[in-house]
């Protein structure tokens, strides 16, 4: 896929990995011993050095802020004026930029599957005691994620709205900051100002005091949060070593979520290349997203791609490695991911992930693996799906429990279950595969365990 080849690329850099492509949903095979090898590297590091995984975000900043002047400048009407050997020659160039964006943030995806091994085997090794409460609170984020900050924003001009004094300049500049937030991996949508419009109205129904409640809890979250990490590490007793490790954690769910909006924004930027060079080449826009980004090199090439591409947008498995890539299409792709499917056995009926965020419930699984998906999901739906983005925040809030194929304790699907208070199990690989629509389950948030108990009827 156009969007994802070049993260996935990245990966490929430090060990391979497979991917398999179902239209536009993706399963990703990694090597988990290396992923634990790679961790491990960074947590000695950060142990040894405090300042290790800072001054590393620094720097990618660094790289990133310099990025900007030459990203900024990839709309429409440029790359509409380029000629075609500058087209190629630019989209490279971005493509180039984007591996250099990624390679030093994946660390975040190494620590998905092995966080909470990582950090029970720190325990028993210490003998430290702490509850899961305490260990929720030393790993959460320090900082409100971007939709926290968006609602803090959009609130502070709810006041001045129900004050009758003039918004207009104030909105203007919200939709400006936020409009990215609505772009996923499949889709670059741009949120309006008339859509934050709406949503400052439907705040405004609320009483003065809800507004000024929900103010105080967001402004106040960083300090509130931080109070608490320390609060626990002085009545445990906590060295300065142990606090580095739930501090590394914290900080790669605070990392995580910046380089979200950047990589968010790049997927708009794509979508600009692919709409420019679907009117280059006369290929539909929707094949092209079936290119791998260092596929695209000449106009000849990509349209006697056609063929190639319809194939891959029924199904495409690909070998990422070090030294290339190779990729199997169509019925071949399929097959070649079944073998890896079968490698994963559902034992007794039963689902085992990560503990995101502890609790019971039970309820009927709706598999949503696209946002055209979402309109079948109802309030106490079981929500399964592969990894959670900020869209899925209105199921998530509806939801019963929340089960995903992947995730770690920084990811989306963890923080977000964790504010809301909603069970949730992370990273059982397979939930997608092996659930479906109707399925009743016992989800079992405290011990990380899903229960089949109804299949639902066919």
């Amino acid at each position: 896929m156009l969007y994802c080849s070049v993260p996935y690329r990245s990966g490929a850099k430090t060990f391979d990995c497979q991917i398999f492509f179902k239209g536009h949903n993706n399963y990703g095979y990694f090597n988990k011993d290396n992923e634990r090898r790679l961790l491990n590297y960074f947590i000695r590091r950060h142990l040894k050095d405090k300042n290790y995984l800072t001054s590393k975000i620094n720097r990618w900043r660094v790289l990133v802020k310099h990025q900007q002047s030459f990203l900024s400048q990839l709309n429409a009407i440029y790359l509409k004026k380029l000629s075609n050997a500058d087209f190629f020659n630019v989209y490279r160039k971005f493509c180039l930029f984007q591996l250099a964006y990624w390679q030093p943030t994946l660390m975040i995806e190494y620590s998905d599957p092995w966080s909470d091994k990582i950090i029970s085997d720190y325990l028993t090794k210490y003998r430290l005691k702490l509850s899961a409460q305490n260990l929720s609170i030393l790993t959460a984020p320090k900082l409100l994620t971007f939709a926290q900050q968006e609602e803090l924003d959009l609130l502070s001009i709810v006041k001045n709205y129900l004050a009758h004094r003039n918004i207009n300049r104030q909105l203007a500049n919200h939709a400006k900051k936020y409009s990215w937030q609505s772009i996923t991996w499949l889709k670059a949508k741009m949120l309006s100002q008339v859509y934050f419009l709406k949503r400052l109205k439907e705040m405004a129904k609320l009483s003065h005091q809800q507004i000024n409640e929900r103010i105080r809890n967001l402004s106040g979250y960083s300090l509130k949060i931080n109070r608490s990490k320390s609060t626990i590490v002085s009545k445990n007793h906590l060295n300065s070593s142990q606090v580095a490790l739930f501090d590394f954690f914290a900080c790669l769910c605070d990392w995580r979520e910046e380089r979200k909006k950047y990589g968010m924004l790049n997927n708009k930027l794509t979508e600009n290349f692919a709409e420019e060079l679907a009117k280059r080449s006369g290929v539909d826009k929707h094949l092209l997203y079936f290119l791998d980004g260092f596929e695209i090199t000449s106009l000849p090439k990509i349209v006697k791609m056609t063929v190639e591409l319809k194939k891959r947008q029924r199904a495409v498995f690909y070998n990422y490695t070090s030294m290339g890539i190779w990729r199997l299409v169509g019925q071949e792709a399929e097959k070649m991911n079944k073998i890896f499917e079968n490698r994963i056995n559902l034992k007794n009926e039963e689902l085992q992930g990560f503990i995101a965020c502890r609790g019971m419930a039970f309820g009927r699984v709706k598999v949503i693996m696209s946002h055209s998906e979402f309109k079948k999901f109802k309030p106490g739906d079981v929500l399964v799906t592969q990894m959670t983005r900020p869209e899925f925040v209105p199921l998530m809030k509806k939801a019963a429990a929340i089960i995903t194929d992947e995730g770690g304790i920084t990811s989306h699907a963890a923080v977000i279950s964790r504010e809301l208070n909603k069970p949730c199990i992370i990273g059982t690989q397979v939930a997608t595969s092996l659930l479906k629509d109707g399925d009743r389950v016992e989800v079992d948030a405290n011990k990380g365990i899903v229960k089949l108990l109804e299949k639902a009827f066919q």
